[in-house]
């Protein structure tokens, strides 16, 4: 119920998402709050395993749902969320976080301790690393996070997914790792947004076996 599958569309964007835990409670989540207008499509992962991961999870899709109700700007839920998530977890507790949202015209990319997020050109078919140099949630009690205004095209698409799609290990002990699941995303862009989910998904589970929760969030401008 909190990590629902995400599939719909919004205001001239499209939306689907998957997230799948690796035991019986997962510390990831994906979530798209809004309006056709004004929307934010984030995902975060919880450090480590089972239960207490879970429930701080559950407190931050609470507390990320709580500010963007307020109509606040997109360039102040970063270091809001922090404050509230730093007292509510074990010390050596931390979360990683991004997001894509759309305020108006234009979208604004955000990240916190989290992999890049990945932007495929529908008109050069190229991928582009999205990053924002910004420390986790709940590292400190407060703190400066940044983020930035960016451009997207019809046709484009943005992956927005957790470490455990760049973990899993071959026999080798060669991670799936970054390169791989931007050359899979490069490969498959074009496609419809459950293919590439698909696809990406099988290429990883191909590679080596899920040890973590891996979650996938993609969202195509229409």
């Amino acid at each position: 119920m909190l990590v629902p599958a995400i599939d719909t569309k919004i205001g001239g964007y499209e939306f689907y998402g998957r997230s799948s835990p690796s035991g019986e409670v997962g510390g990831d989540l994906i979530d798209l709050a809004g309006s056709e207008d004004q929307w934010v499509a984030y995902v975060a992962d919880v450090s480590g395993h089972g239960v207490a991961p879970g429930v701080v999870m559950g407190m931050a899709k609470s507390a990320a749902r709580m500010l963007l109700s307020s109509g606040d700007d997109t360039t102040h839920l970063l270091p809001r969320l922090n404050e509230v998530l730093y007292p509510l977890k074990k010390p050596d507790m931390f979360v990683t976080f991004c997001f894509l949202a759309r305020n108006g015209v234009g979208l604004r990319v955000g990240l916190a301790g989290h992999p890049a997020i990945l932007h495929f050109s529908t008109r050069t078919n190229e991928v582009q690393q999205l990053e924002c140099p910004n420390m986790p949630l709940g590292i400190l009690p407060s703190g400066d996070f940044s983020s930035s205004e960016i451009r997207a095209e019809p046709g484009d698409v943005f992956a927005l997914y957790t470490d455990g799609f760049l973990e899993p290990a071959n026999a080798a002990g060669e991670e799936f790792g970054l390169a791989r699941l931007q050359a899979e995303f490069q490969k498959h862009g074009k496609e419809p947004l459950n293919a590439i989910c698909r696809s990406l998904k099988e290429s990883v589970a191909r590679h080596g076996a899920q040890f973590d929760d891996q979650s996938l969030f993609l969202i195509r401008k229409l």
